[in-house]
């Protein structure tokens, strides 16, 4: 009776057990939580069989009083490690096609009926607007390169290898119209390799990581497999004292991969990404997707539709929601939706035979390039062109960090204007110029300025460098690669329709602000090496004289000489019975 009555009551207090697992799953799946969090992904099919793929992920509070009590609680993702300041990093592998225009920055929020994007320097990118001391920043980098498993530690401005690693620059700004002054941090890192060990900790900072919802899609093997992979955080203090965290992945997927580009191609989520979604966020307030057809993709294929043909495109499951925008197409899909559920999008085309619509017809208004030029690894020099394609004056504010191996004579500064006699910088009228010398083993070298680029026209900079022979113990293991100059930055903007562009407009962490941003091309430099195969020939030499000398030393001293014995008086001794 004993044991009947201990299993009776140990079946009571599992059958507790499962109906308090039930009630709380149930509450669950049927009720929004109040946790600040927001999930988006933006779809937008290219010309060809390019696609782009934006994965937004918001933590964090808004901008009112009246936040949330969990924005209290924002501060765990890098509260533990002493990370109290903004910051932006960006990891990126790939370059964008060169027949896509720059976007406009994208470190704002997401517009529902916008896709927008911006392409990042190839590497890393660090910008951290709101530094108080060094010490912070270096106490920032080796945070993050803990937490996201890259090397953000080497843009340590005190590092030994500073110079083999990237490019960090600081300099005094406002930010948010603080009289305080701080120092604005801004670091590349071009030789950053970016794979599978930068994504997981990326997810780690999800919500239920990535067991459910839009996470369910970053499939590494299809992610890592596109022409353009950016993975960016985003951490910002809020006015009213709460913080938010702002995680996002931009891809551009070939979906024919190679195979041929003849026709339009037709897409799904399964194939995209190899993955299903199998189950919404229950930790998110809200997870949303939009597809977007552009007004060029939408008149090209109206071009080669049929007359009967009143459908141009095919999308199930039909959206929640549809915003027409002229001829332009925004679908909205509501993953929490009560309704049904969603497990994958396909589009298709109807006219299976459309060709591919010619793309890089429409300049981009503004082009950037550099190059390098001169002979030898001693002499060098850099050259760059800034192109105005449109109809209009712009603003354009330039961003150069040279490292300090390269020491560069500021007095064979020239720029010229639609190819007129090279000026000395003070004879244009910048909005703004700033040249900052080097300091060797300390901070790198720095041009800035800001100008209106007329109409139709070009500005080209030239500059000349000595390059700096360094110790044998400063060069990197694979010092005969070259060094890796990163990518310098361009921002512009056009005039609003209520007010002119301005410097402000183009400050380097201004979410709000609509400017553009390019990137030059990164290059390779050769430096003046030693001869590094000469200390493994001398330690050779030098060894086997020591081998030779200590051996024959050793010899000496512990040899003895004896006489040979006589075998004859050996074998006399013997019994004649015993040989």
């Amino acid at each position: 009776r004993l044991i009947a009555l201990t299993t009776t009551t140990m079946s009571l207090w599992l059958s507790l057990v499962v109906v308090i697992i039930v009630i709380l799953n149930t509450t669950l799946s049927h009720t929004h939580p109040a946790w600040p969090s927001s999930s988006t992904l933006h779809i937008t099919p290219l010309s060809g069989s390019r696609l782009i793929a934006s994965f937004i992920f918001v933590h964090g509070g808004n901008e009112e009083s009246g936040a949330n009590r969990h924005n209290d609680n924002c501060d765990v993702w890098f509260g533990s490690q002493g990370v109290k300041v903004p910051f932006h990093l960006a990891m990126t592998q790939g370059r964008p096609p060169t027949d896509l225009p720059p976007q406009t920055n994208a470190m704002s929020l997401q517009s529902p009926h916008h896709h927008s994007i911006a392409w990042k320097p190839v590497g890393l990118e660090l910008i951290a607007p709101r530094i108080e001391s060094h010490q912070q920043f270096r106490r920032l980098t080796h945070t993050l390169s803990g937490v996201f498993c890259a090397s953000v530690n080497f843009l340590d401005v005190d590092a030994s290898l500073t110079y083999a690693a990237g490019t960090v620059s600081a300099r005094t700004s406002l930010h948010h119209n603080n009289t305080n002054h701080h120092l604005l941090y801004y670091g590349t890192l071009s030789r950053e390799t970016v794979c599978t060990e930068n994504l997981t900790p990326f997810k780690k900072l999800l919500p239920n990581r990535a067991k459910s919802g839009l996470a369910l899609l970053l499939n590494p093997l299809k992610l890592f497999d596109s022409e353009y992979y950016s993975m960016q955080v985003t951490h910002d203090l809020l006015p009213n004292g709460h913080t938010r965290l702002t995680q996002r992945i931009d891809v551009i997927v070939d979906l024919l991969n190679g195979v041929g580009k003849r026709h339009i191609a037709d897409w799904s989520l399964t194939h995209l990404f190899d993955a299903h979604l199998s189950e919404w966020n229950p930790l998110v307030a809200e997870s949303k997707i939009y597809v977007h057809l552009n007004e060029n993709l939408v008149n090209h294929a109206k071009k080669y539709s049929a007359a009967d043909d009143d459908e141009l495109y095919n999308i199930s499951p039909k959206p929640c929601v549809v915003h027409n925008r002229g001829d332009a197409v925004t679908f909205e899909y509501d993953l929490m939706s009560s309704t049904r559920r969603l497990t994958n999008i396909e589009f298709s085309w109807n006219n299976k035979t459309m060709p591919v619509p010619l793309s890089g017809k429409q300049k981009p208004s503004i082009t950037a390039h550099r190059y390098q030029s001169g002979y030898g690894l001693l002499d060098g020099g850099l050259t760059l062109t800034i192109e105005n394609h449109d109809s209009e004056d712009v603003l354009v504010r330039y961003f150069e960090a040279i490292p300090w191996v390269f020491r560069v004579y500021f007095h064979t500064l020239e720029l010229s204007i639609n190819g007129t006699i090279p000026l000395k910088p003070f004879s244009l009228d910048f909005e703004f110029f700033s040249i900052s010398p080097a300091e060797e083993r300390k901070s790198p070298n720095e041009i800035e300025f800001a100008l209106k680029l007329p109409a139709r026209s070009f500005v080209v900079m030239r500059v000349h460098f000595e390059k700096v022979f360094l110790k044998y113990t400063e060069h990197p293991p694979d010092a005969n690669r070259g060094f890796d100059l990163d990518s310098s930055l361009v921002m512009f903007c056009r005039p609003h329709s209520d007010k002119e562009c301005s410097l402000e407009d183009l400050n380097m962490f201004n979410a709000s602000s609509t400017h553009t941003r390019l990137y030059t091309e990164s290059l390779l430099i050769s430096l003046p090496t030693p001869d590094f195969s000469m200390p493994y020939n001398v330690i050779m030499l030098t060894s086997t004289l020591v081998v030779m000398f200590f051996g024959s030393l050793f010899n000496v001293l512990i040899r003895r000489e004896e006489a040979p014995k006589d075998k004859s008086k050996d074998d006399e001794s013997i019994p004649a019975n015993e040989r």
